[in-house]
């Protein structure tokens, strides 16, 4: 770009007409201001010919007209297009277009080649979808929530009911409980019918100990007598077969 040619009706920024200096534009320039000096419009009259047409942003009345370095002119009132992918303006239009910082999110701007294209279109349905899968997801969070809650209480539950049957003084809650089954280790030969929980029960409530079981008595002269018995019928060839096979 090398002059603004025309300009009209741009807010701060001052008329000018075929008749006004050349700004002479180099490849690198600098503009600066105080806010309120135009800069913002400036950036919407270049990003008019980044979209090939005019910006929301500027006044209604603002018309311009661009002549580059070849001498081609693009104005606002003729034509605008063929610079679309040789111009890019980063201002504060752009930020709101395509920077959500409330939401931590921020739409794409442009893809390089064939391949980041056909990426996109494939993103794009996931992220039509996405909206209602979160919604999904949070339904089943709740519910798991909530389930969460449901199991906690039972353990509660079990945990007074076992306290009860023990009958220990100390109190006997839930994580003790969850302790009790992860070390012992549960097993289907654990559980008891009716009448043998109530049996359990009542041994936990005696007040006094079991009576004491006498000791069986077995006379050491007919285990000797058995012992014996048993090695002279090992002696026999049948027995040796029987213990082979």
């Amino acid at each position: 770009m090398k002059n603004i040619r025309a300009l009209k009706g741009a807010a701060v920024l001052a008329d000018r007409t075929g008749a006004s200096p050349s700004l002479d534009l180099k490849k690198f320039n600098l503009i600066y201001g105080f806010n309120g000096s135009g800069k913002s419009t400036l950036s919407r009259i270049l990003a008019s010919l980044e979209h090939g047409k005019l910006q929301a942003g500027l006044p209604e009345a603002c018309s311009f007209e661009i002549e580059l370095a070849d001498g081609l002119r693009y104005s606002s009132q003729a034509n605008l297009t063929g610079l679309e992918e040789r111009v890019r303006v980063f201002n504060k239009d752009f930020i709101a277009a395509n920077l959500r910082w409330e939401t931590g999110q921020a739409s794409p701007v442009f893809y390089m080649g064939v391949d980041q294209t056909d990426s996109a279109a494939k993103i794009k349905p996931i992220e039509d979808a996405l909206p209602t899968a979160q919604a999904v997801a949070e339904g089943e969070r709740n519910v798991a929530e909530e389930r969460e809650k449901a199991f906690a209480e039972f353990k509660k539950l079990v945990a007074r009911n076992v306290s009860g049957r023990l009958r220990q003084p100390s109190r006997y809650e839930a994580p003790q409980f969850i302790a009790d089954i992860e070390k012992l280790g549960p097993a289907d030969t654990d559980k008891l019918n009716n009448a043998e929980l109530d049996a359990a029960t009542a041994t936990c409530a005696r007040s006094n100990p079991p009576a004491k079981v006498m000791a069986v008595g077995i006379p050491v002269s007919g285990f000797l007598n058995t012992i014996d018995s048993a090695l002279n019928w090992l002696r026999r060839p049948s027995a040796a077969l029987w213990w082979k096979t």
